[in-house]
């Protein structure tokens, strides 16, 4: 296990995809949330992961170039938590992610504030293990981040 594409935590390895897979959705919730427009085009019946997943098969290479920098940060933060977190911690923060995904009315009502967004995200979250600890810090650790960069960069390209 010593790939680079893999992690040892406490219980095995687990691989980093898992995570920058994580961040990737939450840097397309910033890109969609920093693009109001997009926001309204959202159709009801379509899941926003679908959207979000479909939007990060189109990104541009700039988009692409900024999700691997937060994802490359990400794995820093989780490092600096590793020692307190459950052997499939990058798997619990990506059901963590995938869970409580936003809606277009739940960003706007957040008024595209990255930790308001974030809170109402974890709000969401009712899994006994995604609400033992360390597990929401690490969530609000890994996501704000992300969120705040892509809400600053609300000229980033989204399709």
């Amino acid at each position: 296990m010593a790939s680079g594409d893999s992690r040892n935590l406490p219980g095995g390895a687990l691989s980093s995809k898992t995570l920058v897979n994580a961040v990737k959705l939450v840097v397309a919730v910033g890109s969609l949330a920093a693009k109001p427009d997009l926001l309204t085009g959202l159709k009801s019946g379509v899941s926003i992961h679908e959207t979000l997943t479909k939007m990060l098969g189109k990104a541009p290479a700039s988009l692409k170039t900024v999700a691997d920098e937060l994802a490359a940060s990400a794995s820093a933060i989780f490092d600096g938590f590793a020692r307190d977190l459950p052997a499939d911690a990058e798997i619990l923060y990506e059901q963590m992610v995938v869970a409580a995904l936003p809606d277009a009315a739940a960003i706007v009502s957040s008024n595209m504030d990255a930790a308001r967004i974030v809170a109402s995200m974890r709000a969401r979250h009712s899994d006994r293990e995604h609400l033992r600890a360390p597990m929401p810090d690490l969530f609000d650790a890994l996501t704000v981040p992300v969120l705040e960069r892509m809400l600053k960069e609300k000229s980033s390209p989204t399709s």
